[in-house]
């Protein structure tokens, strides 16, 4: 087997590849002042000579510098006054060579965080010798710096309390997720978000109003009998990354709920009501639930799928989750496998799980088609890897990509057999692009690096910006309630 610690940037011709090091140093700068550099200030002249090589891994923990185990959240919504309160008590470990940690959080300010504890000692968000602010400018998150020593043997324990304002407009509140542009749920409690930050989640809800409320959710669903309400504790019972973990609290009269089970799955779908035909989605997951467990193995998630179906638009899959139009159900479902359980390290890592998702659909609809012979690009090394958010050119693309090397391994069924390899053997264990060139080699005998460098890492822009949305929603989903239930709250 190759070593997988591999260089993370590439400016390659076919005979060469020249490693680009500096914008290492200038992506870790922003840490230290507080700022950080435009992309047109990290162009770099070809002449300009390059410093050693640095691992990704070394790269990522100077970045994220702490690892979360455990995440115990209470998020109280009182939708009357549109606001959410929350405590966060998050049990971390310092990653190897740092010692100041650092979560993602994008309310933080002195007038959402009411209290910040530390391993006992209580910060002033005021003072700037106990805590710093810090903006990602090149990416969506938000940041609170601890300026505390944490030692890296220990298990530190962060209590942060907040209030924030929350309102959509329709009295429901659930999970906003977008992977596109690395909008994840540390808008709502603080987390790290990144797709190989895996930590376990604890969740409890309530409910501030005189409506009664339905929920769903990611892993198990525990409801509480709370003054005449209810609450609900959600615990994905393993580890997994922050941005999958779905919920969807929204009142009761405004919803049609049906639970099935499915091929062994335990499958409960909610809709808003005169919206979207539940029947439907089941008819869709009564073939493809088993169709995915005959090709890749058995459902991922021992709690079975939570379905919130939306009237139109896409979906974002989540950990045993999802939130879905019916056209996308299947797509998001798939996810279950590629991108909630087979993981991967980085975001930017993450256009080889929404490249395998459209090859599947292309290749049973015999509509894919490989790369051709020339063909390059940068989808991979055009973000970073400390950067939120993938490259949308991995849907088609990327699916190209996959078709290529699926048809020198032998086509569909071998390659289908290779995803049922890599699901049995690295679910919840994130890897990287180069990781997976090596699995490739493992299983088939056949040496793709020097193609997908090609066809992932070349190109003459060497950085692209989470942040550069072109105009577009970064909503992933439509929430919009049919006009009947509108009308209620208007």
């Amino acid at each position: 087997m190759k070593s997988s610690l591999r260089i993370i940037f590439f400016n390659k011709n076919k005979n060469s590849i020249e490693y680009i090091f500096i914008l290492l140093v200038l992506l870790t700068l922003p840490l230290i002042t507080g700022g950080c550099v435009t992309e047109e200030a990290i162009t770099i002249p070809e002449e300009i000579p390059q410093p050693d090589p640095v691992d990704e891994n070394d790269l990522m923990d100077s970045i994220l510098r702490i690892d979360i185990q455990n995440m115990d959240v209470k998020l109280e919504y009182i939708p009357d006054e549109d606001v959410l309160i929350g405590e966060s008590i998050i049990e971390f470990s310092m990653r190897p060579g740092q010692m100041i940690p650092l979560i993602h959080f994008d309310p933080a300010g002195s007038d959402t965080i009411g209290n910040i504890n530390l391993n006992g000692e209580d910060l002033d968000i005021n003072d700037p010798s106990d805590i710093k602010m810090i903006t990602f400018e090149e990416t969506t998150q938000e940041g609170i710096e601890l300026l505390r020593e944490c030692g890296n043997d220990e298990v530190n324990i962060l209590i942060i309390k907040y209030r924030i304002g929350y309102s959509n407009g329709y009295g429901s509140f659930y999970s906003d997720v977008n992977d596109i542009y690395g909008v994840g749920n540390e808008a709502v409690f603080p987390s790290i978000n990144c797709p190989s930050d895996l930590s376990t989640h604890r969740i409890t809800f309530s409910v501030v109003s005189d409506r009664s409320y339905s929920f769903i959710g990611s892993g198990k669903v525990t409801e509480i009998e709370n003054n005449n309400n209810l609450k609900w504790i959600l615990d994905t019972e393993r580890e997994v990354a922050s941005y999958t973990v779905m919920w969807m609290l929204v009142p009761e009269e405004d919803i049609d709920f049906e639970e099935r089970v499915i091929d062994g799955v335990d499958v409960r779908i909610m809709t808003y009501k005169e919206s979207v035909s539940i029947d439907s989605a089941f008819e869709i997951l009564e073939s493809w639930l088993p169709e995915l467990r005959t090709n890749i193995g058995v459902f991922p998630m021992e709690r079975g799928l939570d379905v919130f179906l939306t009237q139109g638009g896409g979906g974002m899959e989540y950990f045993g989750a999802t939130i879905t139009s019916l056209s996308a159900l299947e797509h998001e479902v798939f996810h279950m496998y590629f991108g909630c359980s087979v993981v991967a390290k980085t975001y930017r890592d993450s256009w080889w799980d929404e490249a395998i998702n459209m090859w599947y659909e292309y290749s049973a609809a015999g509509s894919s088609s490989p790369v051709i012979q020339s063909f390059s690009s940068n989808i991979v090394s055009g973000r970073t890897p400390v950067s939120v958010g993938f490259d949308d050119r991995a849907y088609n693309d990327g699916a190209r990509v996959i078709e290529s090397i699926a048809s020198e391994m032998g086509g569909r069924e071998i390659f289908i057999d290779f995803l049922s390899h890599i699901y049995s053997n690295y679910i919840f264990s994130p890897f990287n692009t180069f990781e997976l060139i090596d699995y490739i080699l493992e299983f088939s005998g056949i040496d793709f690096e020097e193609r997908m460098i090609n066809w992932l890492y070349s190109g003459a822009r060497v950085y692209y910006s989470a942040s550069e949305t072109n105009g577009r929603d970064y909503h992933k989903v439509d929430m919009t309630p049919p006009e009947n239930i509108r009308i209620k709250y208007q």
